[in-house]
């Protein structure tokens, strides 16, 4: 079995709840450097042997990003020196790149077509908010061998992503280069809640809204909570809060929420104009010894927590 398989068989028993590992998907709003993608996922590296086997880390590897008005796209399109989006060129320089990893990648897919060439080397993919209601991405989905979270809409509407979840496990009918095929539904989804324009959903009661709202409809699988986006309105720092209430819940109840997703770099903050290195190009991050604290407060509690169990 290949690492990748290995790491994807970890997050499919998670989702089946077969185990109780708390799943922390972290790293970069965007990849955006070599270089500092691989320095990252070094630091990620030594930080999942402090955490033990509880805690299992996945890197953000998003090299596509999802824009509401015209700016910058992406590694895959474009990695910031560069004056004119290049697709082909970002192809091989992120194949490149994730091909040097050794930790389980997380990718948001946006455009269907750059995902084949880089679905080989993700244990995880993710269905942003702007297109969870996207028939194109749910076939996707169903058509995939790795595990896929649909986030919420924008506008905090937790049905779009459910329904998503209902559809990509059924088998469609969709083209190929010879003709067509037909997908193999895939059942290991789940709800992503990241927040909306106007409110944060990682609270108690929105997480047992979904809860019921998603078994109603035939989902089973626990929730990961967003800490960032709509949870955080552009402050990294309140992800720590997002964080610390998803930590509890989970505690309680893990067959309910499984994990957290975190925006985090090597260095706080965010820098548009790409001068200051290991700081995000795009929406602001906590930093890599943040995110540390944080997860090593999270491996006492969950230490505590089995401990007290045993009694």
């Amino acid at each position: 079995m290949s690492l990748i398989q290995s790491y994807r068989n970890t997050i499919n028993d998670r989702l089946k709840n077969n185990t109780s590992t708390f799943i922390v998907v972290t790293g970069p709003c965007s990849i955006y450097c070599e270089e500092e993608t691989l320095l990252y996922e070094q630091k990620l590296q030594a930080l999942q042997k402090e955490l033990g086997d509880n805690i299992f880390l996945v890197m953000r590897a998003f090299v596509e990003k999802s824009r509401t008005t015209h700016a910058w796209r992406g590694f895959v399109y474009q990695p910031p020196p560069l004056a004119r989006e290049n697709i082909l060129q970002g192809i091989k320089r992120t194949q490149n790149l994730f091909s040097k990893c050794t930790m389980p990648l997380a990718m948001e897919c946006i455009d269907p077509n750059i995902f084949t060439y880089l679905e080989e080397y993700l244990s995880w993919g993710f269905i942003g908010a702007r297109t969870s209601t996207s028939t194109t991405h749910r076939v996707l989905a169903s058509d995939s061998n790795i595990p896929f979270g649909f986030k919420n809409a924008l506008d905090g509407d937790l049905l779009s992503a459910i329904h998503s979840c209902v559809v990509a496990e059924k088998s469609h009918c969709l083209l190929t280069k010879d003709g067509q095929k037909y997908s193999h539904g895939n059942p290991h989804t789940h709800v992503v809640l990241r927040g909306s324009k106007h409110a944060t959903n990682f609270d108690k009661e929105s997480v047992l809204k979904t809860s019921s709202l998603a078994q109603n409809n035939g989902v089973m699988t626990p929730l990961l909570i967003d800490c960032s986006h709509g949870n955080c309105p552009k402050k990294p720092d309140d992800q720590k809060i997002a964080f610390l209430s998803a930590l509890d819940q989970y505690i309680a109840n893990p067959k309910k929420v499984m994990g957290v997703m975190l925006e985090s770099n090597i260095k706080k903050g965010a820098d548009k104009n790409q001068k200051v290195p290991g700081v995000s190009f795009t929406d602001p991050c906590l930093s890599f010894e943040q995110t540390r604290e944080l997860l090593l407060f999270a491996k006492g509690r969950i230490k505590e927590t089995l401990i007290n169990y045993s009694r």
